[in-house]
């Protein structure tokens, strides 16, 4: 049995590294695909972040994001509602929060994934002890040594998991600033349609008050 879940270690060993390696490279394809996106959000209004060719990605995403915020706030109604219109848009906005869904969900199974490592190891353990105590009737001499000679077997398992569970652990805490900020920028960019669909009834609420 401890083959086996040797087996399984090496097998999530794997998967996590192709994982964490397609997350790493898919994570700025997408960081370009916001910034386009922001781009086109913004353009045609009067206020235009200030951005600069020596900035990164992240950095530009955040001041279009700012501009649109600040924006919000004195933007005329047909400005709001332009705006609002082409963060709307429907295939724009399908592709990239499909994108963004799908990286959110790859990366929880990647985390998911590092606290299964050491519980495969104390199954392994468990496994190869009671191994020990199973089978034939044995006298008791034998049965000690074949308890010591699994718990031997046992012990590289938990290491293996444990150890695998470190490595990607520090693998995660590298790579979780990037993937945690992507995330981070589409839950802004959900308020912001949600701010400015209030905005622009705020707006549409005054005119009519005003009349």
């Amino acid at each position: 049995m401890t083959e086996i879940v040797k087996l399984v270690i090496g097998i999530l060993f794997c998967v996590n590294g192709g994982i964490f390696f397609y997350l790493y490279i898919t994570s700025n394809s997408i960081k370009k695909k916001l910034e386009g996106y922001l781009i086109n959000v913004v353009k045609g209004n009067v206020i235009t972040p200030d951005v600069d060719k020596s900035q990164n990605l992240d950095q530009i995403i955040d001041a279009h994001i700012k501009t649109i915020s600040d924006g919000l706030m004195i933007w005329t109604k047909a400005e709001k509602e332009n705006t609002l219109l082409r963060m709307e848009l429907k295939e724009e906005s399908k592709h990239q929060y499909d994108d963004l869904n799908f990286f959110v969900i790859l990366y929880s199974l990647a985390r998911s994934i590092i606290e299964v490592f050491p519980l495969l190891g104390i199954l392994g353990t468990l496994l190869a002890i009671g191994a020990g105590f199973g089978g034939e009737e044995k006298v008791e001499s034998e049965q000690i040594k074949s308890v010591i000679k699994n718990f031997k077997d046992s012990v590289w398992v938990s290491a293996g998991g444990i150890s695998c569970a470190i490595f990607y652990t520090l693998v995660n805490s590298y790579c979780e600033p990037i993937f945690e900020k992507l995330v981070t920028n589409k839950s802004k960019i959900n308020d912001l349609i949600s701010e400015a669909k209030k905005s622009v009834r705020f707006s549409a609420n005054s005119i009519g008050s005003s009349q």
